[in-house]
């Protein structure tokens, strides 16, 4: 089989929205995206002078999660 739609460099980074899309049923909407918000805390603590700047929220104080 030589199907090339499948290799991993084909997938978009959002794994519910690389499904949707390859799955017609299935509506990204109704799923929360945890990876995202994993995502959007990592910058956070990556960059808290910039999200200063951007007058975006303080990450939740403690540890970072384990990703």
């Amino acid at each position: 089989m030589n199907d090339t739609s499948n290799e991993p460099d084909d997938w978009p980074e959002n794994d519910v929205r690389g499904l949707a899309e390859r799955l017609p049923g299935l509506d990204p909407q109704t799923y929360y995206d945890d990876e995202a918000a994993r995502a959007y805390d990592a910058a956070l603590r990556r960059c808290p002078a910039l999200a200063r700047l951007l007058g975006l929220p303080a990450p939740p104080a403690g540890p970072a999660p384990i990703s």
